[in-house]
């Protein structure tokens, strides 16, 4: 008897050690630490690249909606203004074509909450690229799952280091740009992750970002001839 009762508690203690293993290893394959690395090393080399920037202050074309416009120096008592008006309606009071009123919310929101700040724009700029180029490795990655893993790392970061988008980076005024290109990466990469796993949610997420990337500047109708193109040569779609 004493035996039986031995090798019960036994049983019951190897049984408790495997159900704790079981669940330190669900939690060590939950976090993996190490798909981390690659993505947090992209984003501190933009910081580091276009850091210097948020040191700068305004430049001329700034003005356009910054210091000049406003509907952007109103905060958000002026938020309905920017959608009914054209984007430079508030600078120069030309109701022409230019339509980017996310564009216009995003400064109104930093002059609500930080004041006309040149460092505070040129913090966000450096932000968003960064983000940008973090969600460009993660999109590449699906595109080049069946390449070596160093491809999309690569050209994620001939990207990231490419001059040519200095000016941008370090212009207040191309916000527009850089919003643009961050949901229109934002909407490539939900509708990849839709032919991978075709849940609605990534379909609604690639038009919410494809939607924010229009308002946030017009040449982004673009995409609507990029996205199928893209899924086209990289999915079975």
């Amino acid at each position: 008897m004493t035996e039986k009762k031995n090798s019960g508690k036994k049983a019951k203690h190897v049984h408790k050690n495997s159900a704790s293993a079981q669940a330190e290893n669900a939690i060590d394959s939950s976090f993996l630490p190490k798909r981390f690395i690659v993505p947090s090393f992209i984003f501190l080399l933009c910081f580091m690249l276009y850091g210097n920037t948020i040191n700068h202050g305004y430049a001329l074309d700034d003005d356009i909606y910054t210091r000049k416009n406003v509907f952007v120096q109103q905060g958000f008592s002026a938020f309905k203004d920017i959608f009914n008006k054209g984007s430079l309606y508030g600078f120069n009071k030309a109701n022409d074509s230019n339509y980017r009123p996310l564009t216009l919310l995003d400064f109104m929101a930093e002059v609500q909450w930080f004041g006309m700040d040149p460092h505070v724009s040129h913090f966000f700029n450096v932000l968003i690229f960064s983000l940008t180029c973090l969600l460009l490795y993660l999109l590449l990655q699906i595109i080049f799952k069946d390449y070596h893993a160093s491809i999309p790392l690569f050209a994620t970061l001939l990207f990231a280091c490419h001059p040519i988008h200095t000016e941008v980076v370090a212009n207040i005024k191309s916000r527009d740009e850089l919003l643009t290109f961050l949901f229109g990466v934002s909407s490539f990469y939900a509708m990849m992750r839709y032919s991978e796993n075709p849940q609605k949610k990534y379909y609604i997420a690639s038009f919410i970002a494809f939607t924010l990337a229009i308002f946030s500047k017009e040449d982004s109708l673009t995409f609507i001839l990029i996205i199928p193109l893209m899924l086209y040569f990289f999915t079975s779609i």
